[in-house]
């Protein structure tokens, strides 16, 4: 695939991460709550509209190609080398309480390796995106992911909600073993825009057990792009359903993490 169709992917990515946000602010105000998943993940009018206008968008130009949208699911040609993960409205509980943090996900990626990916803050207007091998930037500046090694320094996020059934105790052992290592854990209540905050060097790294595809693709194409490092939680290539990620500034500190979640009490 040639640089060209990179850019091309990217225009139409941020458009409709554009349109997406200015539709969430115009929507801003006491937003309708339409649907519960879970009683800790709800669906509001605006997931609904911001996810249709980046639908619209993506299939007016690539009408073969598959996405992966929070609340559509599947469209598209399953069989299609190419998918776009869509997070309409990542951080849907702070939208719903009028906390602005909150952000509109999309990555691109060919048989899960990511080409193109765009994170969208409409409240503070800042926008990240990734191409691949052409860096990752935060309003059309480049940024680069934390060069910091020592943990004892790390600003390290994280989401504190109940993770999925089963892996309680291990989300807890980890968090209880970098709480006293890091300088602090932060919890932000949209993993998309802490992925993109670990690109931009803002957070040094970042872990989290219970995301789905769409949380994770647009921010680790931008770590891919900025320096950063990405595995699992045990060390492993991140697959994008895996639902777990361990993302960091640079190597040492990856390691460094890993050797202290790994280790047997």
């Amino acid at each position: 695939m040639n640089n060209n169709l990179f850019e091309d992917i990217l225009d139409t990515a941020i458009y409709a991460s554009t349109k997406a946000g200015e539709a969430l602010v115009t929507k801003a105000g006491p937003p309708q709550k339409i649907g519960e998943k879970s009683p800790r993940d709800v669906v509001t009018e605006a997931d609904k509209i911001c996810e249709t206008i980046i639908i619209d968008n993506i299939q007016k130009t690539y009408p073969d190609h598959q996405i992966i949208a929070e609340e559509a699911g599947h469209t598209g040609s399953k069989k299609s080398k190419i998918q776009w993960y869509v997070d309409p409205l990542d951080g849907t509980l702070n939208y719903l309480h009028g906390i602005p943090f909150s952000a509109i996900s999309i990555g691109v990626y060919e048989e899960n390796i990511p080409l193109v990916g765009v994170v969208n803050d409409p409240w503070r207007k800042e926008l990240f995106h990734s191409v691949r091998g052409a860096g990752a930037y935060l309003n059309q500046k480049s940024i680069k992911s934390s060069e910091k090694s020592e943990i004892k320094r790390t600003l390290i996020g994280t989401e504190l909600r109940p993770p999925p059934i089963g892996e309680t105790t291990r989300f807890t052992k980890i968090v209880f073993k970098l709480l006293p290592e890091a300088l602090v854990i932060r919890s932000y209540g949209a993993a998309t825009l802490a992925l993109a905050y670990v690109a931009a060097g803002r957070l040094d790294a970042y872990f989290n057990i219970g995301l789905w595809p769409w949380d994770l693709a647009g921010g680790i194409a931008l770590i891919s792009e900025a320096g950063g490092m990405i595995s699992d939680l045990r060390n492993k290539s991140l697959d994008l359903y895996s639902r777990e990620c361990l993302v960091a500034g640079n190597s040492d500190l990856h390691q460094n993490l890993v050797s202290i979640i790994t280790h047997q009490n």
